[in-house]
């Protein structure tokens, strides 16, 4: 045997067992996101631990009566008082949601959000708001000199074909004049 030939079996063989660690290597990083990938929970779960707090989830109860419930429309006796008289009539809208704590009222649109703007800023002239400069990008702010409701800053998120519309607002009862 030649000292070529041996050289040539040595690289042979060192190429092999590098191109198996690398394989062994690929393979140990797909099985190691394999087994994070299940151990995260799924994309339902996570859904469904939102709307799961402890006086409307109770175990073994039915998922699509569990989503029925949160998603239901939304109950009048939740929007402040005065907000559909003084700002926007919400029942054109889906998926209500109101924090008074954090004065924030939010709904969904199915249409775009140029659209919504338009209509929200339309029925906003239409009861008296003026149209604030802001800074803010996708922003409005406006403002109103009499009633309860003086202040609005209102964000619109375009998510998918729907539009996400979230509106803090400001009363005078809140020390705002």
């Amino acid at each position: 045997m030649s000292a070529r030939s041996c050289d040539n079996r040595m690289h042979n063989r060192r190429l092999r067992r590098a191109v198996a660690l690398l394989i062994a290597g690929a393979f140990a990083v797909g099985a190691i996101e394999l087994c994070y990938q299940m151990s995260k929970p799924a994309v339902l779960c996570e859904g469904v631990s939102v709307f799961a707090d402890s006086q409307l989830y109770e175990p073994g109860a039915d998922l699509d009566q569990l989503c029925e419930d949160k998603t239901a429309a939304y109950d009048v006796q939740t929007v402040p008082p005065g907000f559909e008289a003084e700002v926007i009539a919400l029942g054109g809208y889906q998926e209500v949601r109101v924090d008074k704590t954090t004065h924030l009222v939010g709904f969904t649109s199915l249409l775009a959000s140029d659209e919504v703007r338009l209509q929200i800023d339309e029925e906003l002239k239409n009861n008296q708001w003026i149209k604030a400069n802001t800074t803010e990008q996708p922003c409005d702010n406006y403002v109103k000199h009499e009633g309860v409701y003086r202040w609005l800053l209102i964000r619109f998120v375009q998510v998918g074909s729907c539009t996400s519309v979230v509106m803090q607002y400001q009363t005078t009862e809140m020390g705002g004049n």
